[in-house]
C-alpha cells in the first residue's frame, strides 16, 4: 500500500477562494547536503572491513514543516541513511524545543533505508563481527556529531520561510515491486544457504 502526502502551493490573494476551500496551512521546506567529506564505514556492508572510498552520489536530509490553525508545528525530516537512532533524534528534538518550541512529538525523523549512507553512532552495534579501529569509530563519532548540526540546520531553515498551502493525501498499490517475495508465495528472510548447517533451523525462516 503506498500513501502519498501532496502540497499545493497557491497565492493567498485569490479572491476568488469560496468558503468550501480546504484549511490553509503554513508549509516550509528546506534541504541540506549531508555527504560526508571524509572515509567512512557504510551502514549496508557488514563484510567490508575498510571505509568508504568517494562519493557517487550525494547524501540529503529534507525537512518538511507543517503548521495548522489548530495544532502545534509539525515537523518531518527525511534523511539519506539506512535508520535513525533513537538517541540522535532526541537530540535533534531537545534543540528545536529550545531553537523553535517544536514539541518532541511533534517531530518525525525518517530513513530512505540507505544502505550505501554512512554508519552512525549507537547504530546497530552487533553489525560487523570484529571490532572496529579506533580511526574508524572517532570518523563515525565526528559525523554523527556534524548531522546533527546539519538536521538542526535543515529544521530550521524550514521553519524561517513559512508559505500558505493545501494539503492532500491519496492511497493507492504499487503492483510493480517485489522484495524477497515470489508471486503469490511466501516471503523469505533468510535465504537458507547462505547459513551454515548448524544455523538454518534456529534461523532460517519464511513468512
Amino acid at each position: 500500500m503506498l500513501s502519498i502526502l501532496c502540497v499545493y502551493w497557491f497565492n493567498a490573494q485569490n479572491t476568488n477562494a469560496q468558503q468550501e476551500e480546504p484549511t490553509v496551512y503554513q508549509v516550509g521546506v528546506a534541504a541540506v547536503d549531508v555527504t560526508p567529506d571524509f572515509p567512512i564505514r557504510l551502514r549496508g556492508y557488514s563484510g567490508r572491513d575498510t571505509e568508504s572510498t568517494g562519493v557517487v552520489q550525494k547524501l540529503w536530509a529534507k525537512a518538511l514543516m507543517i503548521q495548522s490553525p489548530q495544532r502545534p508545528a509539525a515537523l518531518l525530516i527525511t534523511l539519506d541513511n539506512c535508520l535513525v537512532p533513537a538517541a540522535l533524534r532526541e537530540q535533534v528534538a531537545k534543540r528545536l524545543h529550545r531553537r523553535v518550541g517544536l514539541l518532541p512529538d511533534r517531530l518525525s525523523i525518517t530513513a530512505t533505508h540507505t544502505h550505501s549512507g554512512p554508519i552512525l553512532a549507537g547504530m546497530s552495534k552487533t553489525l560487523y563481527c570484529h571490532p572496529l579501529p579506533q580511526k574508524h569509530r572517532e570518523h563515525i563519532e565526528r559525523y554523527t556529531k556534524e548531522l546533527i548540526d546539519k538536521l538542526e540546520q535543515v529544521a530550521i531553515a524550514a521553519f524561517k520561510n513559512p508559505q500558505p498551502a493545501h494539503l492532500a493525501w491519496a492511497r493507492s498499490n504499487a503492483s510493480f515491486a517485489r522484495n524477497r517475495r515470489t508471486k503469490g508465495g511466501q516471503l523469505t528472510m533468510i535465504c537458507r544457504s547462505w547459513l551454515p548447517r548448524i544455523w538454518r533451523g534456529s534461523y532460517a525462516r519464511s513468512i
